[in-house]
């Protein structure tokens, strides 16, 4: 075989990090959403095991409007700013609304998002929810990271276990999603998730896959 042939090994470095960076703008973290007690990745619905480990980096709560043929129009909730009302964002004209199963549907929904890192590959992955339960789950773990942090610091970064709960409706049991803190981590010795970086903060990060999947959601 001729040498000139051969891959070029970069000197004094194993070059693992290098390769392992995404090479342009299309490193996006997967979705994972909570169907019927089931854990599901992207669009393919791949099946995430309970006890999967991921480190939590960010969190996020909006007010999203989706409606079939108009862009998609976040008001996410911002430190030291009033967080709307449903009543103030309008479109409370029942008549106007999109119909959903032959029934009007209100386009505005709440939901509340976790930027998370998967701990035994690094993958970046985003768990989005707009179920009542699910947004309780996300602000519950939320409150105890908070509260964990004033003796913990603020670097500090939970890592969590999903699994499932249960919640008692008038139906019966309701599977639940369910967040339990197994470690935390400092943020300092954590890699950020592919395709963030000083100029893209992990709430950027969020917010910016975020958009692109509504937009797909909506199409």
């Amino acid at each position: 075989m001729n040498d000139t042939h051969l891959p070029a090994f970069p000197a004094g470095d194993d070059g693992f990090a290098l390769v392992a960076t995404p090479a342009g703008p299309n490193s996006h973290a997967v979705y994972m959403r909570f169907v019927k007690g089931t854990y599901e990745l992207g669009a393919e619905r791949e099946p995430v095991p309970p006890r999967t480990q991921f480190v939590a980096i960010a969190a996020t709560e909006s007010w999203v409007r989706l409606v079939r043929g108009e862009p998609v129009r976040r008001v996410p909730r911002e430190q030291g700013k009033p967080f709307p009302q449903r009543s103030e964002l309008g479109d409370t004209d029942q008549s106007q609304w999109p119909l959903f199963d032959g029934q009007p549907s209100d386009p505005w929904t709440l939901s509340n998002e976790l930027l998370l890192t998967e701990q035994e590959t690094g993958r970046p992955v985003i768990f989005a929810t707009t179920s009542w339960t699910g947004r309780e789950a996300v602000a519950d773990l939320c409150r105890l990271i908070t509260y964990q942090r004033r003796t913990r610091g603020a670097n500090a970064r939970p890592i969590i276990s999903i699994g499932v709960g249960t919640y008692r409706s008038r139906r019966g049991p309701v599977a639940t999603p369910k967040f339990t803190m197994v470690d935390w981590i400092d943020s300092d010795d954590l890699e950020p998730p592919a395709g963030s970086g000083p100029t893209s903060p992990p709430l950027a990060k969020l917010a910016t896959d975020l958009t692109e999947h509504l937009e797909h959601r909506r199409r």
